[in-house]
C-alpha cells in the first residue's frame, strides 16, 4: 500500500487520545507500510485500545498461533489499553443508547455495530479529554455527532484500490442538539 499524499495530522494529534476502529487496526496490522507510515502520528498521540476493539480484532481468528501473532501485536508498547471499570462502563451504555436513538432519529449511522456503538459512546464518556477517533468506516460514526478532521488514503499498487480513514471528533453541541430534538418530538 501506497500513501496519499501527506499525512498532516500529527501536529494536531500530539498528546491526544486517539481511539482506535477495528478497521483501522486490522489495516495497520496488515499492512507493514501503511503502520510505517502512521507510526509518526501515533507514536506522538496516545492510540487507545478499547476492550471491545482487541476482542473483534480476534473474535474470527481460530488458529492459536495467529491468535498469539494477532496478541503480541496488540500488546506493542505504540497503544494504550483503554480504562475498563464497570462505573465507566454503566455511563457508556447510557451513552451508547442515546447515541443509537440519535441516529435513528437522523436516519444516520443506523447500522453500527454494537461494538461501533460502544466505541463512540466511550469516546462521548471521555469527551473531557477531547479524544479522537481513527475509522475506514465513517457512515458508523456520523456528521450528526461527530466531525471530520482529517483523511487518510492509501493506494493499493497491484489494482489502484484506494482505502481511506478518517480521523473524527465528537462534537458536545451537535449531540446536545440531537437530544433537543429527539425531547421535543417526543412531548409533542
Amino acid at each position: 500500500m501506497k500513501i496519499l499524499g501527506t499525512i498532516n495530522c500529527e501536529a494536531f494529534l500530539t498528546g491526544k487520545d486517539l481511539y482506535l476502529d477495528n478497521d483501522f487496526l486490522n489495516f495497520i496490522y496488515k499492512n507493514a507500510d501503511a503502520l510505517k507510515d502512521c507510526y509518526p502520528f501515533l507514536s506522538s498521540a496516545c492510540p487507545i485500545l478499547d476492550p471491545l476493539i482487541t476482542f473483534e480484532f480476534v473474535r474470527t481468528i481460530f488458529l492459536k498461533k495467529e491468535i498469539e501473532v494477532r496478541r503480541k501485536f496488540l500488546s506493542n508498547s505504540l497503544f494504550y489499553p483503554a480504562t475498563n471499570h464497570q462505573q465507566h462502563f454503566l455511563k457508556i451504555q447510557e451513552n451508547a443508547l442515546q447515541l443509537s436513538q440519535i441516529y435513528a432519529h437522523k436516519k444516520q449511522g443506523t447500522h453500527a455495530s454494537m461494538i461501533d456503538l460502544l466505541l463512540a459512546a466511550r469516546v462521548i464518556f471521555f469527551r473531557s479529554k477531547n479524544p479522537y477517533l481513527i475509522t475506514g468506516n465513517k457512515s458508523d460514526f456520523p456528521i450528526c455527532v461527530f466531525n471530520t478532521l482529517d483523511t487518510i488514503h492509501w493506494e493499493n499498487p497491484q489494482n489502484g484500490n484506494v482505502v481511506s480513514f478518517c480521523i473524527l471528533e465528537f462534537d458536545k453541541s451537535k449531540f446536545e442538539l440531537c437530544l433537543q430534538e429527539i425531547q421535543s418530538a417526543n412531548s409533542s
